[in-house]
């Protein structure tokens, strides 16, 4: 063989063999390229709530009626179908039994008769429910009428169980405290535990003993009283600094909330950290709904830009969110620079977020969780109270929904 075609040959032979492993190293690079793409887009389809509960809904272990109740999620709660089952009718609505997990990390079976697809323009929906809803209305009213000691340890062992804030919002932004109390009985001694659950466990955050003062038992603040004969707890032991709008009612009283011998309710598991933490999160601009409008407009490049986000503060047990990180997209002013928005209340029923103001004219701001997301609600209306002339009126009425990332 010519000793210039074995060269050839030879050199052909090496230029292959380089590119092979060329080759395969840029689709090695492309191939893991891919494998990363997709299991962060598996990751990101997994948090994706698609769903929501139609009314109450309760969520059980297995398919089927008989099986045991795990939880039972609030009206509006989003949530994510896994599977589908057979079919069954309940109260007269049949329709198949299926898998979810919930924006609040609950996984078991419920009825999809009462669950329905989150729609594409939130916006639109929340619009129409509130379309004619009146402003200024509170829920609740302070109640200062007579309470009574208790004097009795028996009456304190009938009592006995889990307390937590149950009344209305009577006032503009305060909400209820974020404390879960145990009461009961030990050796004749009068106790309060306050209770946490975290990763599943039931955490003690603060014991003290009661002492009957000759009327009624307390300890510093914090006393038992009644009301209408049913023992409530009136707990001071966590004041907070600020007075202002933002902070609950630490005043208001604890009342029975379950049995000891029974199951957690869900009205308290709702203020423990595992359900709390599941709110945190950035909530950013989906959708928006102008009902109406005269003299006003809005700014929708800063609405679109608004970021929402909410931590949860560890310390306090509550979620949290700086005031002009929450307001300044709509009060347009941030001279409130240092203050804190702390809160429990993660339904659809009860904004976490509330004021009113009336004078010439009102304005109203509601902020709520809603499917999966953030609902904010406003609307105001104002006059020259020395001019007749309804053109020169100012009105806006409007929504906005911020879904979670």
């Amino acid at each position: 063989m010519n000793e210039t075609l074995v060269e050839n040959f030879l050199t052909v032979l090496n230029l292959t063999k380089n590119g092979v492993k060329i080759y395969y190293k840029i689709m090695k690079r492309i191939l893991l390229v891919l494998y990363v793409f997709c299991i962060c887009g598996l990751c990101a389809d997994e948090n994706v709530m698609t769903h929501y509960a139609a009314d109450n809904l309760r969520v059980r272990r297995d398919g089927t009626l008989s099986a045991s109740i795990i939880t039972t999620l609030p009206a509006y709660t989003a949530l994510k179908i896994l599977e589908t089952g057979r079919s069954e009718t309940i109260d007269g609505i049949t329709a198949p039994w299926i898998r979810i997990v919930s924006q609040t990390g609950y996984t078991g079976w419920c009825s999809s008769g009462y669950v329905k697809q989150i729609e594409s323009d939130v916006a639109e929906d929340i619009a129409y429910s509130i379309r004619y809803r009146e402003a200024g209305t509170y829920p609740g009213t302070r109640d200062f009428s007579d309470k009574g000691n208790v004097s009795s340890i028996d009456t304190i062992k009938s009592a006995s169980g889990y307390y937590i804030q149950q009344g209305g919002r009577y006032f503009q932004a305060s909400g209820h405290a974020p404390e879960i109390l145990l009461l009961f009985v030990d050796n004749g001694n009068v106790y309060i535990r306050e209770l946490d659950i975290v990763n599943g466990q039931i955490k003690t955050r603060n014991r003290i003993r009661l002492r009957f003062d000759g009327k009624t038992y307390t300890h510093n603040q914090t006393k038992l009283e009644t009301k209408n004969d049913k023992v409530q707890i009136i707990y001071l032991e966590h004041k907070p600094e600020e007075f202002w709008l933002g902070t609950w009612e630490y005043e208001d009283p604890y009342t029975f909330a379950g049995s000891l011998d029974l199951p957690i309710p869900d009205k308290v598991r709702r203020l423990s950290t595992d359900y709390l933490r599941t709110f945190a999160g950035r909530y950013v601009f989906d959708s928006y709904k102008l009902i109406r409008s005269q003299n006003e407009t809005l700014d929708i490049n800063l609405i679109e830009s608004t970021v929402i986000q909410i931590a949860y503060n560890r310390e306090k047990k509550c979620l949290t969110i700086p005031f002009n990180d929450l307001c300044g997209f709509y009060r347009g002013f941030d001279h409130v620079k240092n203050w804190q928005i702390n809160f429990v209340e993660t339904t659809a029923e009860e904004p976490f977020w509330w004021t009113y103001g009336e004078g010439v004219g009102y304005s109203e701001a509601r902020f709520y969780f809603y499917k999966g997301g953030i609902a904010f609600t406003y609307g105001s209306f104002y006059w020259d109270i020395t001019s007749n002339d309804e053109s020169e009126r100012i009105y806006i009425k409007y929504v906005i929904f911020f879904r979670k990332e």
